[in-house]
């Protein structure tokens, strides 16, 4: 992780300690325990289920530090100590901001009704309500921003590259309807990549299949072909040892009860849902 994470995790067990009275060094070797334990438990292959990839969350140290695992240190450390909750004020935000556009409104309605009629006034009300609440969100964030502190989001430290045990893919999720998209979107992976030309990162058009009445469409084989040919260009532009840079991926069409069509499952969530459980992928030379 970088330095601004662990400096975080750090600070998390002097305010465990602090709390509780107990040591720092025995607080991580707990943390650290939990952990393990839950590592142990879970066999990390290419198909794990969802209770799986959840324990395998659990095998983080950060989880029991900064996540709702941190119940669970706080039972093994055996204290009566209840950890600090980070409180949900969205609410509050919403309630700070609708009554500030109220009192701005109210304010112009006012004086309005003061020169004119009721009528007048209430009207104005509504009109200035929604260019009121513009301003009122304006001001409620910019004295969050000098109130609230805010959370660091937990970070790993790819300055020099990326590992290969870390291996990804972007990915551009994305209906296809003709051949010419297609082409534009693998232009886009080639800028994606001249901007960053790391290795053991890879670059990925997952297309969907527009709905039809049928399971099938003639366009589907265009569109196919056109895919295949483009990827292969840029991955003979750009030799990578082993798997080529750039996939094509390209869903067939499935039955869909409430829309009554054939479409993709579950649109682009399902696309990247079915992507991430695609086994091995790493090892194959195309999908």
């Amino acid at each position: 992780m970088d330095y601004k994470t662990k400096a975080y995790y750090r600070n998390k067990i002097k305010e465990i300690s602090k709390r509780t009275k107990i040591s720092e060094l025995y607080i991580t070797q707990k943390a650290l325990e939990l952990a393990q334990t839950n590592a142990n438990n879970v066999k990390l292959d290419s198909e794990l289920s969802i209770k799986e990839q959840q324990k395998n969350k659990e095998s983080h140290i950060g989880y029991y530090l900064i996540s709702k695992g941190i119940n669970e240190l706080y039972k093994t450390l055996q204290t009566n100590k209840k950890p600090k909750q980070e409180k949900n004020n969205l609410s509050l935000y919403i309630l700070s901001i609708t009554i500030l556009s109220i009192i701005i409104s109210g304010l112009i309605s006012y004086y309005m009704f003061k020169q004119t009629n009721i009528v007048l006034g209430i009207i104005t009300f509504l009109l200035t309500f929604i260019p009121a609440s513009q301003i009122a969100t304006e001001v409620i964030q910019c004295l969050l921003n000098k109130i609230v502190k805010p959370s660091i989001i937990p970070k790993m430290d790819f300055s020099d590259g990326i590992p290969e045990e870390c291996s990804t893919m972007v990915i551009i999720p994305s209906i296809l309807k003709s051949p010419n998209k297609v082409k534009d979107l693998v232009s886009k992976l080639e800028v994606f990549y001249l901007a960053n030309k790391t290795e053991n990162l890879y670059f990925t058009l997952l297309g969907d299949a527009s709905e039809s009445s049928n399971e099938t469409e003639e366009i589907d084989e265009e569109i196919i072909k056109t895919g295949i040919e483009e990827i292969e260009r840029l991955n003979k532009k750009y030799p990578n040892n082993g798997m080529g840079k750039f996939q094509f991926i390209y869903r067939k069409r499935e039955w869909n009860d409430k829309e009554g069509c054939y479409l993709g499952w579950e649109r682009k969530r399902g696309m990247i849902n079915r992507l991430k459980r695609l086994s091995s992928w790493k090892n194959r030379r195309s999908i």
